[in-house]
């Protein structure tokens, strides 16, 4: 998953006079972009989601529903357990801030009759990640299978266990798959177990009682068994939908740069020589990133790699022969542009990134307005 977390500090530049211009610096608002709060999300039931600034792909897992157990009515026996539900998951490309549908299959009642069918889980229209629910057992004493991998959608894919038949006593329901692997298969009177990491178990089954339902997420329901009087099946236990994504972010200390008064033509940077206002950026998400970096235009002023009439550098250090600032000794300065520009590769989380800011106003000009422009610091997901 590449994802980007985007941090803007403002330097604002003001101006005053005409023709020889003395040009003030002031301190600007560090202003952040959007923030991924949380790295997985579970859902029990149907909703939207919406992917949060900087998200651009997230991992989507699905546990489909499981079946309710078949019921006895107008004659005695013992009738089928049903199935657990599948487990399914994808990779999927999202756009920031953007609304997602999704569908969790819910819990299904057992009843007198035919187990009800366990309900799908599935992501948008289900043509990305869709988990089928496990089929109901029947009034008889025939089984319902387990969720199928040939009905669920997604690169990883688990079959529902198998609820069991009627016998003895009614059959257990089928386990629920989860991403470790199928759920376990009924047994008579014995439910089958569910996979750890999601899957719920079976519903044991009974001698003359109502079916045991089964467990969330996606365990069957048992079958009813009947020696008198009516007796409903067990209920199938609901799916459930996770979303898990990674948080990219950067913090920036202290955020603003004041240059102070400058005249035109003239150069001040923030080392411990000039401002001694070294800034420093911080992955504070949870997976490694990558850090880039660039200028902007002002409203009068042109960045460029050259000072002029009306154009401006702006360069940033990282790298020279001091210490604990690399550039307050031997900086190597590079001209922002207004493109992004590598400031750092593979910084883990929590660990910073040391940079200076140079200014170099124009050789003259006729604004005498304030300028401002932005200074960007992007974190990518390594």
């Amino acid at each position: 998953m590449r994802s980007a977390k985007i941090i803007v500090f403002s330097i604002l530049v003001f101006m005053i006079g005409i023709g020889w211009p003395p040009i003030w610096q002031k301190n600007g608002p560090f202003n952040t972009v959007g923030t991924a709060h949380a790295a997985t999300e579970t859902f029990t039931t149907s909703g939207q989601w919406q992917a949060p600034e900087g998200v651009t792909s997230v991992i989507v897992e699905a546990w489909g529903g499981g079946g309710a157990g078949g019921g006895r009515g107008a004659s005695s026996g013992s009738s089928g357990g049903g199935g657990g539900g599948a487990y399914a998951s994808e990779t999927i490309s999202v756009s920031a801030l953007s609304t997602y549908n999704y569908t969790v299959g819910a819990a299904v009642s057992g009843g007198a009759g035919n187990g009800t069918d366990g309900n799908d889980s599935y992501w948008n229209d289900g043509s990305q990640v869709k988990a089928a629910g496990g089929k109901g057992g029947a009034s008889t004493t025939t089984k319902g299978l387990g969720g199928s991998t040939s009905d669920s959608v997604g690169t990883t894919k688990y079959g529902g266990g198998d609820g069991a038949d009627g016998g003895s006593t009614s059959g257990g329901g089928g386990g629920g798959a989860g991403s470790l692997g199928e759920g376990g298969d009924a047994l008579l009177g014995v439910g089958g177990g569910g996979t750890s990491n999601g899957g719920g178990s079976g519903g044991n089954g009974v001698t003359n009682a109502n079916g045991n339902p089964g467990t969330e997420a996606g365990g069957g329901g048992a079958g009813a068994r009947r020696t008198n009087g009516n007796r409903s099946g067990g209920g199938g236990a609901r799916g459930q939908i996770k979303i898990t994504y990674s948080v990219v972010a950067v913090s920036i200390s202290d955020g603003s740069v004041d240059y102070g008064v400058l005249i035109s033509g003239s150069s001040k940077d923030t080392t411990s020589g000039g401002l001694n206002d070294t800034q420093v950026a911080t992955n504070s998400g949870d997976v490694d990133e990558d850090f880039n970096i660039k200028g902007q235009n002002s409203v009068d002023w042109t960045l460029a790699a050259s000072a002029g009439s009306e154009q401006y550098i702006h360069a940033f250090c990282d790298s020279g022969s001091g210490s604990p600032d690399p550039c307050d000794s031997g900086p190597t300065w590079t001209s922002l542009t207004t493109n992004y520009q590598t400031l750092e590769i593979v910084v883990s989380p929590s660990d910073t990134k040391k940079f200076d800011l140079k200014i170099t106003t124009p050789t003259s000009t006729n604004a005498t307005a304030q300028q401002t422009v932005n200074v960007t610091i992007q974190a990518v997901e390594h």
